[in-house]
């Protein structure tokens, strides 16, 4: 089963020269418009956050970060509060600059030990036995690009609490971000307290996206569709990774090698 962990979405515009006096009428706005959980207000950012604390839309004179966490939450329920940004700020050239996802396809009654070594053998390369050594496991780290947008994935195979360490501490992501806000996760969190069930063994993959194109949003559905072409390229990025791993575990069933 696939499963979506945390998204990530930075869109940027001109910088707004009456940003501060904006800012105002926009808490104004917010406060008049909307129901949040949570907010966060300084002169520099004003942040709110809707249904769940971990989905947030954060606003600066220069852009705008959209995410959602372990909550599960779409990030289409910040739409109304997008719309007020987007109706308040009037920026120009608002353009998506980075997206970054986490997902998961679960491996249902897999031994964690055995896949990650099918991984490490049947994905990665890994020859049997080097130096009188058994390779165990491996992470692969992967560049795509088309003439719309680049993306790098990094995927390997994870247990439970690997999962949750890595939704809980970005530094350890190989992924590179190109100099986007990394997501503000969620403090690490045992299995048993974590929002909806943890796969035990699943097929892990995190993506970064980055458009080769500046095309303009101008209003919230426009935010809305970008968010959600993202999540879907994510998902079917993840798909077709389980796919090569299933090969892979097959090959290894029938004892030859890649």
């Amino acid at each position: 089963m696939y499963e979506r962990w945390v998204s990530f979405f930075e869109f940027r515009w001109t910088p707004i020269l009456t940003y501060r006096r904006r800012h105002l009428e926009l808490l104004d706005w917010f406060e008049e418009n909307l129901e949040p959980v949570a907010f966060n207000d300084d002169p520099d950012r004003l942040g709110i956050a809707m249904g769940a604390h971990d989905l947030r839309i954060v606003v600066q004179r220069n852009g705008m970060t959209v995410d959602s966490g372990l909550s599960g939450k779409p990030t289409s329920e910040l739409l109304p509060a997008i719309a007020g940004v987007l109706e308040v700020l009037k920026p120009r050239e608002t353009v998506l600059t980075m997206s970054n996802v986490i997902s998961t396809v679960e491996l249902d009654g897999r031994d964690y030990e055995t896949a990650r070594g099918i991984f490490a053998r049947g994905v990665a390369g890994a020859p049997q036995q080097l130096c009188g050594m058994t390779p165990l496991d491996a992470s692969v780290l992967m560049d795509f690009k088309s003439s719309s947008v680049a993306a790098q994935v990094e995927w390997g195979i994870v247990e439970s609490s690997e999962l949750l360490q890595r939704l809980g501490d970005p530094r350890i992501s190989r992924v590179e971000k190109h100099g986007g806000e990394l997501r503000r996760r969620v403090a690490m969190l045992p299995a048993s307290t974590a929002p909806g069930r943890i796969p035990d063994v699943s097929v892990f993959a995190e993506v970064a996206f980055l458009p080769q194109q500046d095309d303009e949003v101008t209003a919230a559905a426009s935010v809305g569709n970008v968010m959600v072409e993202y999540e879907a390229s994510a998902e079917q990025l993840a798909l077709g990774l389980m796919n090569r791993f299933e090969a892979a575990e097959v090959s290894a069933k029938e004892g030859s090698t890649w």
